[in-house]
């Protein structure tokens, strides 16, 4: 049976009526047909103006009917109703009052959404609350008073949601990130559940124009202090970006102008003006893939692939790949190699006048910024030269890399090497940790699907994974493998072999250097050689005479993916000598095979 609209109703209608308000009741069968106020971009620049928050019947209704609503705070995802019900207090725990509400342009009560209020405060007042509304909406409320089943109806009345806006972006970019600032306003602290903000980039115009791309949203605590700086990285240098803010609430996102910004030149690849004429010749005696430098100067080297005359390509300028102490503090760039150039066939680069030691990586590059070859720069004092038992050979005091040759001293560790190639991976950052040392760059993922020669040419800071063919980082598609890329003593030091300038890859096997200097190619057990302290072996009266003859377990990286283990408990040095016995030192000690090439091991040089 149809409730009459008691006094409330009508007090609220007249009072409405007067202030120009047209009328519907929510108990009406004809339903009204307002228009709905639609979402619009959330930048004010090509946008609409924020309507938000608009409220054409909250007022608090004066009457002395069973219940009185006024409409309060209005943010972008809520409203908050509070009210008065004037009923006996016996009569409370059977009364309840209901806000209907709808964004759709007809309202229908019955298809509305609700919250009820059923408990009432001492002085018998109430709250209610919409949560999850769209911002800049408009919406369509009534509310439904109940006391014994008694429903008492109000008139259709509408507020609007406020708007999410953002103000003018603005982009201060360097070499590999982008910072963004700006403002938001329109989101409250009540939103922060419902709504998110950010930016949209891509370096692919239409990818954000068709709202793809990377999303990075504004921490809530900071949109909803309004001023926010939100940090877009590892970003490429000298590339063009696209941006967008966006406002996403559900699984729905409103864009603002796509924008752009160009991101500046890496340093490591701007050329320096360097006197090239006046530098020391490295390549002088002999070109290398390592040269040695051990107090500051301007130096340069012929731009050809290490160990032979043979031209790199069409070089058209230089850069440094990284720079590192070898330890667990990272050096800013420059700290090693102040300054660098690629002029008439030389790559040239002055040292950091205070001198420092540690390794850094220098690449010739094409037009196009690929890289065409790249040398080692190990900065160090002068290694010294231990001869091993038996004429055995002479070996460097340390690893390639190493800047020490001090038992317990993280600089003796070096660096490490995939069997074959000629540029350097980081080893540990201390003598028993499994945390790689730090450098100036963010090295790349390892990758699994590349492993050619080229491949690892134009990518010297990439470790490739072994393939289950020929337990190589070289996909050979067969078993057989490619035994030339280091060479023995019986060859000419091959272009990929990483030593300097009058050292090679050592000979493994019977007739290699550690099995004639030790008089055996058994394996060897004597744990009394291993230092605990120090995390390695002095071999002094092993294999030679010196007083120390330090070789340090620095570990090795893990064939399936250039992780570091062992560091402390073993040490793996490559020999050249295809499928035979490497050094392996720890628990226990003995000569090895190693079968898989594609882990990264130590190399200790052997004097030509």
């Amino acid at each position: 049976m149809k409730t009459i609209i008691n006094y409330f109703g009508r007090m609220l209608c007249v009072f409405l009526l007067s202030a120009g308000v047209a009328l519907t009741s929510c108990e009406e069968t004809d339903p009204i047909d307002d228009n709905k106020t639609e979402q619009s971009g959330n930048e004010n620049e090509g946008g609409s103006e924020n309507a938000g928050g608009e409220n054409t019947g909250g007022e608090e209704n004066e009457d002395k009917g069973p219940a009185t609503l006024t409409l309060g705070n209005i943010t972008a995802t809520t409203a908050t109703f509070t009210g008065h019900f004037d009923v006996p207090v016996s009569d409370l725990s059977f009364s309840q009052v209901t806000v209907y509400y709808s964004d759709a342009e007809t309202f229908n009560m019955n298809a509305a959404e609700s919250v009820s209020a059923t408990s009432f405060d001492k002085d018998q007042n109430f709250t209610i609350t919409l949560t999850n509304l769209k911002y800049n909406t408009k919406y369509n409320y009534c509310m439904v008073a109940e006391v014994k089943s008694e429903k008492t109806y109000g008139d259709v009345l509408d507020f609007t949601t406020e708007n999410v806006t953002f103000s003018e972006l603005s982009v201060v970019s360097s070499y590999f990130k982008a910072e963004v600032s700006g403002s938001v306003t329109g989101l409250s602290d009540e939103d922060k559940e419902y709504i998110e903000v950010g930016i949209l980039y891509s370096s692919v115009s239409g990818k954000v124009e068709n709202g793809e791309g990377r999303k990075k949203n504004v921490a809530t605590e900071k949109a909803a202090d309004g001023v926010f700086s939100l940090l877009l990285s590892d970003l490429a240098a000298e590339t063009k970006y696209y941006y967008r803010a966006y406002v996403k609430q559900g699984g729905s996102y409103t864009y603002g102008t796509p924008k752009e910004f160009t991101t500046l030149k890496h340093p490591y690849d701007i050329q320096h003006d360097l006197n090239v004429s006046a530098a020391t010749n490295l390549s002088s005696s002999g070109s290398a893939n390592c040269y040695i430098i051990s107090v500051s100067g301007l130096y340069k080297f012929k731009a050809v692939k290490g160990n032979s005359n043979e031209s790199v390509g069409n070089v058209a300028s230089s850069s440094i790949l990284w720079e590192t102490f070898g330890t667990g503090t990272a050096p800013e760039m420059f700290d090693l190699i102040s300054g660098f150039c690629y002029k008439d066939g030389y790559i040239a680069f002055q040292t950091a006048e205070t001198f420092k030691e540690g390794n850094a990586v220098i690449a010739a590059k094409d037009a196009s910024g690929n890289i065409l070859w790249s040398w080692h720069i190990w900065l160090t004092d002068q290694p010294a030269e231990q001869v091993y038992y038996n004429n055995a050979g002479t070996m460097m005091d340390r690893n390639l890399g190493a800047t020490s040759a001090i038992p317990g001293d993280v600089g003796a560790l070096g660096l490490l090497y995939q069997w074959g190639r000629k540029d350097p991976f980081l080893g540990s950052s201390s003598i028993s940790s499994y945390t790689l040392a730090k450098s100036t760059i963010a090295w790349p993922s390892s990758v699994s699907t590349s492993g050619t020669i080229a491949y690892a040419t134009a990518n010297p800071t990439t470790f490739i994974k072994s393939n289950n063919i020929n337990y190589d980082w070289y996909y050979t598609v067969s078993s057989p493998t490619d035994n030339t890329r280091w060479t023995t003593s019986e060859s000419s030091k091959s272009i990929y072999d990483p030593c300097p300038s009058g050292w090679r890859v050592p000979d493994g096997g019977s007739n290699g250097v550690w099995s004639k200097a030790l008089g055996s190619s058994s394996a060897f057990i004597d744990d009394s050689w291993y230092s605990s302290t120090n995390k390695g072996m002095n071999f002094s009266g092993k294999f030679g005479s010196a007083s120390t003859i330090w070789y340090p377990a620095s570990g090795y990286l893990s064939h399936n993916g250039g992780n570091l283990f062992n560091v402390g408990y073993d040490g793996y040095y490559w020999s050249a000598s295809p499928r035979k016995d490497g050094l392996q030192l720890g628990y226990p000690h003995y000569f090895i095979d190693f079968t898989n090439r594609a882990y990264g091991l130590s190399v200790r040089c052997l004097q030509e």
